[in-house]
């Protein structure tokens, strides 16, 4: 069931460089606003120091699932679009703050 919320005035979908910046100059202006993130809060010990290298450097902990999400590609205009469904062809970060 969905759950109904307060109007806002503006939904950013987003939080990096394009989406945080925006959202706080309408914030401090006094805008009600939302912003949306699929990606996982992370914090500063999951990027500094030794890492679990099975959990990211294999299991891809903070990349985009690819069984979820997808971007397609092809060589030239003429070919048609495949969707790239591995981590060897696709690497996009998943995370909050920009991918």
């Amino acid at each position: 069931m969905a759950i109904k919320l307060d109007k806002v005035d503006v939904v950013v979908v987003g939080t990096g460089w394009a989406g945080g910046i925006p959202s706080a100059e309408l914030a401090k202006k006094g805008y009600k606003v939302v912003a949306l993130e699929r990606g996982k809060d992370h914090d500063h010990n999951d990027f500094v120091g030794s890492k679990d290298e099975l959990l990211y450097a294999s299991r891809y902990e903070i990349m985009t699932d690819n069984s979820i999400s997808t971007i397609t590609a092809r060589g030239s205009l003429d070919e048609e679009a495949f969707p790239l469904r591995t981590q060897r062809e696709n690497f996009e970060g998943n995370n909050v703050g920009g991918k």
